[in-house]
């Protein structure tokens, strides 16, 4: 299905293209009718407006809704949107740059900016620019920046903390994956954690070390290797008990 509403956005771009109105005319009509046909057994809609790159790829397919610039190889996945906000404020339609994701139910609001390789959650709402290379997190949509950035050698911490943090990861995010034996390799280069996973972690710290993550402290030089999260938790004043 998805193919098929790319494939008739791309038909019409081509068909509009056209001057004369003798060949523009007939051509249009046809797109017309192949987009309503596609929209109504679909559920996806994409504007003639929008200005999409090359490699835009739609999972599953219903409730999904695409008015504004695409960069290169975007995703989106079913219940997806960018739209106007319909408010009087911030009007115009979005712009995503390349290689952005946009999870299911996700929704994209007004004339904002998002940034190469970023990631939004599913159902979060985004109604403000958002920098490269980020993860959006519902449900308060925190933004997690530079995700891919490395993280620095964190001071070594007691044994018994360390020891700690290990299990946590063993038992909750790395799921029976091992964990790097460089105890300051990043979680997230290595495949161990996501998006989803630093967001688990973040609940896991708080259950299991009584530390509440703060929005602005969800970074990667906080949680991304196990010596960041001991040196975190140091700094937060947790005991190593």
């Amino acid at each position: 299905m998805s193919l098929w509403a790319i494939g008739i956005f791309r038909f019409g771009k081509w068909a509009h293209s056209f001057h004369f109105r003798a060949i523009r005319w007939p051509l249009m009509t046809v797109y017309f009718f192949l987009y309503k046909l596609s929209q109504a057994v679909s559920g996806i809609s994409i504007s003639l407006e929008s200005e999409i790159g090359p490699g835009l790829v739609i999972h599953n397919y219903g409730g999904i809704i695409i008015h504004g610039r695409v960069g290169k190889d975007c995703i989106f996945v079913q219940g997806s949107q960018m739209i106007s906000r319909a408010d009087g404020k911030a009007r115009g339609w979005p712009s995503l740059g390349d290689n952005v994701y946009v999870g299911a139910g996700a929704k994209i609001l007004g004339n904002v900016r998002i940034g190469n390789e970023t990631q939004i959650g599913a159902n979060a709402v985004v109604m403000t620019d958002v920098p490269e290379r980020s993860i959006v997190m519902p449900p308060e949509c925190r933004t997690i920046t530079n995700v891919r950035a490395a993280a620095p050698s964190a001071r070594p911490g007691p044994g018994l903390m360390r020891k700690r943090v290990r299990q946590m990861l063993e038992e909750t995010v790395c799921r029976g994956r091992e964990i790097p034996a460089d105890e300051s390799a990043s979680l997230l280069d290595s495949g161990l954690i996501d998006s989803l996973g630093i967001l688990t972690l973040a609940d896991e710290i708080k259950a299991r070390f009584n530390c509440v993550v703060a929005n602005d402290e969800l970074a990667p030089e906080n949680l991304d290797s196990v010596d960041a999260i001991v040196d975190y938790l140091l700094r937060k004043g947790v005991s190593d008990s």
